[in-house]
């Protein structure tokens, strides 16, 4: 989009929190997935259509999926940490924790825009079930967020990125050392290519136990992305990062130069197809008749899941980094026929 005012992109990419906040809840509320806290987020009734109830569980179990997976694997190395890069109202911190998948040895720490969190802020603090899952009652307000010992939640613009490696290595204090989780939700396709480079960077020569998940648009140029893009934009978000890398080949490869070796990506359609069990895929297919399957492959297949590590650590060697990867990825049969398309 030429001619974007900044902020009223600001303004556009944060309404996209709250959209996605109604979105889980209406999948929740229809049976896709179990989250007992994302009610505490929203305030409308507002219903979704069955294609875009079942494409937030895919994206929401994608998600959970591998970031279970990583603290399962990681269990050995202490302290894990886990950063959610424009956290939005995300509820994963207090799922995690409700499965005991995140231990009090942890750390989990969200950023998003200080408009944003300060609202995620006084949400939390009026809930003593989120208190307890965190498990304190005492709450240090931090940069328009709040910090406790597992978490913290902290305003910031992404794009500025010396600001960023302060909070997290200032303020959040965390180990370079240490295993690290960055998960990104829609976020680098709002922003300009450059600035999100330097994250990916960032992450990649700060940290030497590193791992990505990146879910977010593709192949912008055929008619249905066309069509895709042109909605978003006539919301005021501008897609320039989605331009400079409108494949599944070109994401890949841009992981690769910043610095991470092992790289994996897919649709969020061979997710469903290939990584889903059928029992499962039953199960929510039962929940609501969708007619528009052409629509649904179309939808699917314009979304990706991208998940990459890289460990320079002396203490593991080679075929632990080998053994560990093997056991954080997915196996689809048509990921090599996606990668090999979509140059």
């Amino acid at each position: 989009m030429k001619n974007v005012n900044w902020e009223t992109q600001r303004q556009a990419v944060q309404l996209t929190n709250l959209d996605a906040t109604i979105s889980k809840y209406c999948a929740v509320s229809k049976g896709y997935y179990s989250d007992p806290y994302i009610h505490l987020f929203v305030s409308t009734k507002e219903k979704r259509q069955p294609l875009i109830n079942r494409g937030t569980h895919a994206r929401v179990q994608a998600v959970q999926r591998l970031v279970e997976r990583f603290l399962q694997f990681t269990t050995p190395y202490g302290k894990r940490q886990i950063i959610n890069l424009g956290s939005g109202f995300d509820t994963l911190v207090f799922r995690l924790r409700e499965k005991e998948f995140l231990g009090q040895d942890d750390v989990f720490v969200e950023l998003d825009f200080p408009e944003i969190t300060r609202t995620k802020r006084q949400i939390i603090q009026q809930h003593p079930s989120l208190h307890s899952l965190l498990g304190t009652t005492s709450f240090q307000k931090v940069h328009d967020g709040l910090s406790c010992g597992i978490y913290s939640l902290i305003g910031v613009n992404l794009e500025q990125i010396e600001r960023v490696s302060y909070l997290l290595e200032k303020v959040c204090q965390l180990s370079p050392d240490s295993p690290t989780l960055v998960i990104s939700e829609c976020v680098f396709t709002y922003m300009e290519p450059q600035n999100a480079d330097q994250i990916i960077q960032y992450f990649s020569s700060t940290f030497s136990f590193i791992s990505f998940i990146l879910f977010e648009l593709t192949f912008p140029t055929d008619p249905f992305g066309r069509q895709m893009v042109k909605n978003i934009e006539q919301r005021g978000c501008s897609l320039a990062s989605l331009s400079a890398y409108p494949t599944l080949k070109a994401q890949k490869e841009r992981f690769i130069q910043y610095g991470y070796p092992k790289v994996d990506i897919m649709s969020m359609y061979s997710f469903y197809e290939d990584v889903l069990d059928s029992e499962e895929k039953q199960r929510i297919e039962r929940l609501e008749l969708l007619d528009e399957l052409e629509e649904w492959r179309l939808l699917m297949q314009h979304y990706f899941l991208l998940y990459c590590l890289k460990v320079n650590n002396n203490t593991l060697k080679d075929s632990e980094v080998n053994c560990l990867w093997d056991s954080f990825r997915f196996i689809s049969k048509h990921r090599k026929v996606e990668e090999e398309s979509s140059s």
